[in-house]
């Protein structure tokens, strides 16, 4: 078989239909190594600050990650990477340094508690591309980003059997891109591609609840249910994207239900071992296909 290095096939049409021409293609060869290490010391305190119970953290984590990225196309479907017959197609270095930081305190008085808290991300990223289809290469692109998350939280325990919190912060409940990849299909490119969709939005709430029944059990046992329900209000394309001559502004994201739900009942028991029964529900959604 005359294969084309580029791909580890004999034809093109197996790029975007490999289980018909399966006969046509060799083994493809990926091999990822991946090291990292990093050290979080913390600092915490107690006090007190005007008539209320004070307890605070603080801290900073470095993250380093050193990762190796390579494609082998083989001619056979037993080809390695060391085999002869194995192409050397791709090869990429990557390296990130992060370096957050965050402190948080809670202030309690009588039933109450409110923690603010501030956590700073810093993430630098490096990616050395050293092979391209089967050329020798060395081209560098870099990123980095600086984010602030503030964030509040506040719990009320004044009742014998339920415990009520609230809090909201930067980061999951409302996440807005200004250039979302997404599979190709979701905005009408060819399949087997990855698109720009440009500016989405994401935002809703989340709710849960917690049950706990140990009171009617003998002691050792302990049995509990949990209850967790997310409305995505928002998760749309924001930007003018066209899928084939349709505009999808305003269309909603696909993979994105709007309705979550997840009951869950829990069963633990003294020696350490525990058994649960959860269901997971989601609501309508589009798909990528």
């Amino acid at each position: 078989m005359t294969a084309v290095p580029a791909t580890g096939c004999s034809t093109s049409a197996a790029r975007a239909d490999y289980d018909n021409f399966a006969d046509h293609c060799g083994n493809k060869i990926r091999p990822r190594t991946c090291d990292f290490v990093g050290v979080e010391p913390r600092a915490s305190w107690r006090g007190t600050w005007l008539g209320m119970r004070s307890e605070g953290v603080a801290g900073f984590r470095t993250h380093h990650e050193s990762i190796s990225w390579k494609r082998y196309n083989g001619f056979t479907p037993g080809a390695h990477e060391d085999a002869p017959d194995a192409f050397f197609r791709d090869y990429n270095e990557i390296r990130v340094r992060a370096l957050p930081m965050f402190i948080q305190n809670t202030f309690s008085a009588k039933s109450w508690t409110f923690t603010p808290g501030w956590r700073v991300e810093n993430i630098r990223l490096r990616n050395r591309g050293l092979r391209r289809e089967n050329v020798a290469i060395d081209v560098t692109v870099g990123d980095s980003q600086h984010v602030w998350l503030p964030g509040f939280g506040m719990t009320y325990g004044g009742l014998s059997r339920a415990l009520f919190f609230a809090g909201v912060h930067a980061g999951f409940f409302r996440i807005d891109f200004r250039n979302q990849f997404m599979p190709d299909a979701s905005v009408g490119q060819p399949l087997l591609t990855w698109a720009n969709a440009g500016k989405t939005l994401n935002q809703g709430v989340e709710l849960s609840a917690r049950i706990e029944f140990d009171s009617l059990l003998p002691a050792g046992h302990s049995l509990f249910a949990n209850v967790a329900y997310t409305r995505l209000i928002a998760a749309e394309f924001s930007s003018d994207q066209f899928a084939g001559a349709v505009k999808v502004r305003g269309n909603r994201l696909p993979c994105a239900p709007g309705h979550l739900f997840h009951p869950a009942v829990i069963y633990k028991h003294q020696q350490g071992w525990n058994a649960s029964v959860s269901l997971d529900s989601l609501g309508r959604q589009f798909s990528t296909m």
